[in-house]
C-alpha cells in the first residue's frame, strides 16, 4: 500500500501541474506591458510591435482561462481520488491519460494564440475579423 500511495501522490501532483500553469499564464500574461525576451507569450509575430504584443498577451490569458475550466481539469480532480485504492498499473494509466490530455490542451493554447495573432493586420495595426477581436480590439 505504501508504494501505491506514493505513486498516486506523484501522479496526482503531475496531473495538477498543467492546470496550475494555465492559471499562472492567465494571471501573469496580461500584466506584462512591455515586450521582453524572457517572459510572456513570445513569438516573432507577437514581438513585432507593442500592439501585437498586448493583443497576444490578452488572447493567451483568455484562452488559458477557458482551458482551465474545461471538463478534463474537473475529471482529473475527480478520477484520481477514485484510483487511490487501485493497482499501481491503473494509477499509472489514469495519471498518464490525465497528464497527456492536459499537455494537449496546453499545446492547443499555443496554437490558438498563434492563430489569433496571425490574423492581425500588422501593416495597419488593427485586428481583422477573428474570434478574439471582439474581446480585445486593438485601438488605431
Amino acid at each position: 500500500m505504501g508504494l501505491n500511495m506514493g505513486f498516486w501522490i506523484f501522479m496526482f501532483i503531475m496531473t495538477l501541474l498543467i492546470p496550475i500553469s494555465l492559471i499562472m499564464i492567465w494571471y501573469i500574461c496580461p500584466r506584462i506591458k512591455s515586450r521582453n525576451s524572457w517572459m510572456g507569450y513570445r513569438t516573432s509575430r507577437s514581438m513585432r510591435n507593442q500592439k501585437t504584443w498586448e493583443f497576444a498577451q490578452r488572447a493567451c490569458s483568455s484562452i488559458s482561462l477557458k482551458m482551465f475550466f474545461s471538463l478534463q481539469q474537473f475529471l482529473a480532480i475527480v478520477i484520481m481520488p477514485l484510483c487511490i485504492t487501485k493497482d499501481i498499473n491503473v494509477i499509472g494509466w489514469v495519471g498518464s491519460w490525465n497528464y497527456g490530455s492536459a499537455t494537449y490542451k496546453l499545446f492547443n493554447n499555443y496554437l490558438l494564440n498563434r492563430k489569433s495573432t496571425k490574423k492581425m493586420n500588422l501593416n495597419n495595426n488593427h485586428v481583422k475579423k477573428c474570434r478574439y477581436s471582439q474581446l480585445y480590439p486593438v485601438e488605431l
